[in-house]
């Protein structure tokens, strides 16, 4: 190890050292605050939902980019860079190791990056409270409850999925862009089977997402109508909410005619190796 990596490394652990130093006094400090108020037990419920809320989260972030980046990885058989000697340039093939290294890195930034998405602990713990008001509404006939601590928390998990995929396509896109899978020239642009297919399987995922979006629209309907003072009216009853449940259906076979189509549209024969970059 050089002497550059090793004080790399050393400002790495100190850095380590003094934000953890930092998170374990903020936590002790919320918990004796919580504590002096008698309300210790709205300290265990915001660090126990917390904790699951971001876990998951980071954990399915992690998942979904290394799926994604790594099918990117595997379009392409070698990664090449440049080297110079004195005054000789070769190109010298980076090892498989660090390129999974690499895509690890990745994987967790994207993840840490959606995490700002997430919704407060309030939604997940007031979900996990189990209140019941023994009250349905007449349209969907779900009891009240499900608007007051399963939708609030329902619409935080569909934000922080949208922006964990949108940060994910991107990303993709951009990788793809820069080898040899995506081009574009004066005849237009250029795209690989594998490529193709990749990226068909995001368009159906987007289309589930609106898919999803659509339903969450019908029960905003509901509770904040057209009417005055968001009363719901017969157009909301009637016409806007019976369209955004079909909508949500033509969404899903939508998604479902872009991935056959997309996936099986191609054929085998004419996919060409993955390029060397």
């Amino acid at each position: 190890m050089s002497r550059g990596q090793r004080l790399t490394a050393a400002l790495a652990v100190a850095a380590a050292i003094l934000l953890l130093g930092r998170a374990a006094a903020v936590f002790y400090s919320d918990r004796e605050w919580y504590a002096n108020l008698g309300a210790l037990s709205v300290w265990q419920s915001h660090v126990s939902s917390a904790a699951w809320m971001f876990g998951v989260a980071l954990v399915v972030g992690i998942v979904f980019a290394w799926i994604n980046v790594s099918a990117v990885r595997r379009s392409v058989v070698a990664l090449i860079v440049p080297k110079r000697l004195g005054n000789v340039e070769f190109g010298e093939e980076v090892p498989s190791a660090r390129l999974r290294l690499l895509t690890a890195a990745v994987s967790v930034g994207v993840a840490v990056a959606s995490l700002a998405a997430l919704p407060s602990w309030t939604t997940l713990a007031l979900w996990r409270s189990d209140v019941t008001f023994a009250e349905t509404d007449p349209y969907f006939t779900l009891d009240l409850s499900h608007f007051v601590t399963w939708l609030p928390l329902e619409i935080g998990a569909y934000q922080w999925a949208m922006a964990l995929f949108a940060i994910t396509a991107i990303l993709v896109v951009a990788l793809y862009a820069l080898t040899p899978s995506l081009s574009w020239d004066g005849r237009g642009v250029h795209v690989t089977p594998y490529a193709r297919r990749h990226i068909s399987v995001l368009g159906a995922i987007l289309l589930l997402f609106a898919a999803w979006g659509f339903r969450l629209d019908a029960f905003r309907e509901l509770i904040h109508g057209s009417g005055v003072d968001g009363m719901l009216t017969r157009t909301d009853h009637v016409w806007l909410i019976p369209s955004e449940l079909a909508l949500s259906l033509v969404a899903i076979g939508a998604s479902v005619v872009l991935l056959v189509a997309g996936w099986r549209g191609q054929a085998p024969c004419t996919d060409s190796p993955p390029p060397r970059l």
